[in-house]
């Protein structure tokens, strides 16, 4: 049997997606200090620490992750090496699937595994401050604007039309699909780290941090609270969904916020262009396609429920959706001219 090309071993500069991030913490700490108010941490009395629990909660998640993306690749190469046993009309060997794991698993291997998901947890976490100084880096909305668009492409808010076309279950059915996308998110993480090469891994994990990073920028440019908050009286058919809870919740966290900003209760998670829920399940598609032609095409599927339940919901606006296909495009092409590693 021809021996795997074993993968590049970690090397001990930075890769691009740790340096965006280092470039972004350094801008969140002298915003911070520009505001002159403390980082948020979880709210209550855990508040205190700052975003260290969060961040510590996310590498707790992450172990989780790995360890199922190990169980993913052992059935993979124990597949394979059935399939090929078939091939060779030979006994399946367990000893071949030994071999595939041990060399997949170096510590090399893992380190840059690691560094991957890191990449990751790192970015949730600057997310988190960059989105709770919105309302301070630019206290101007464009809700307006962007629902005079809505109403002149749909007739009306495109939410308030879906449901009118859909009916009273769409609300619910909407909501579930719309919890749906965090699973989703972690299965597409894991199976780019199961299948692709260590190029095409960097590719995507840098261009789903720079999603977020650079959106975020957007939002700050062109701040909106998205419809379900500004038009509230067009949306009552939400709020006895699951999304309409957390709804309740997040406007809830911004009154407080409203009477004081340095309140240890609160952290303010509205914003609406563009939708990250949908560039972040575009970009996931378009390599998903990559890999399988199938699992594409459900990727696809799952695209169109997120859009009906971003816009159904209410938590945007067509324009924040069709934004996020801009975005997309933007931070593929930007990832490429960053590469990391040659394909083996």
């Amino acid at each position: 049997m021809k021996p795997e090309k074993p993968h590049i071993k970690s090397p001990p500069s930075l890769m691009p997606v740790e340096w965006l991030l280092l470039i972004g913490a350094v801008g969140i700490w002298l915003l911070y200090q520009y505001f002159q108010i403390s980082m948020p941490g979880l709210p209550g009395p855990a508040y205190k620490y700052g975003p260290v629990l969060f961040y510590l909660k996310q590498v707790y998640a992450s172990l989780y992750l790995y360890a199922l993306m190990f169980v993913v690749v052992v059935i993979g190469y124990a597949l394979q090496e059935f399939a090929q046993s078939r091939g060779e009309k030979r006994r399946w060997r367990v000893g071949g699937v030994f071999e595939r794991v041990g060399r997949r698993f170096t510590l090399g291997e893992f380190l840059i595994d690691a560094r991957l998901l890191h990449a990751v947890v790192v970015m949730f976490v600057e997310f988190q401050l960059l989105k709770h100084v919105i309302p301070l880096v630019n206290p101007i909305l464009f809700d307006a604007q962007f629902a005079a668009v809505d109403k002149f492409i749909c007739g009306g808010l495109c939410g308030e039309v879906l449901y009118s076309l859909l009916g009273e279950r769409s609300a619910h059915s909407a909501s579930s699909h719309y919890t749906w996308y965090f699973p989703y998110m972690i299965g597409v993480v894991l199976l780019v780290l199961c299948t692709c090469s260590r190029r095409v891994q960097h590719e995507y994990v840098l261009s789903f941090v720079m999603l977020f990073l650079f959106g975020i920028l957007w939002v700050y440019a062109v701040p909106t609270l998205g419809p379900v908050f500004y038009y509230p009286e067009s949306f009552t058919f939400v709020k006895e969904t699951q999304s309409g809870l957390l709804q309740a919740d997040l406007w809830k966290n911004w009154e407080m916020l409203r009477s004081d900003y340095r309140t240890q209760d609160a952290i303010f998670s509205i914003s609406g262009f563009p939708s990250l829920h949908v560039a972040v399940v575009l970009l996931a598609s378009i390599y998903t396609l990559r890999i399988n032609l199938w699992l594409g095409l459900i990727s696809l599927s799952f695209l169109l429920l997120t859009l009906n339940s971003t816009l159904l919901l209410g938590w945007h606006y067509l324009l924040d959706d069709l934004g996020s296909v801009l975005l997309v495009m933007a931070c593929m092409k930007f990832s490429k001219r960053f590469p990391w590693a040659k394909d083996n």
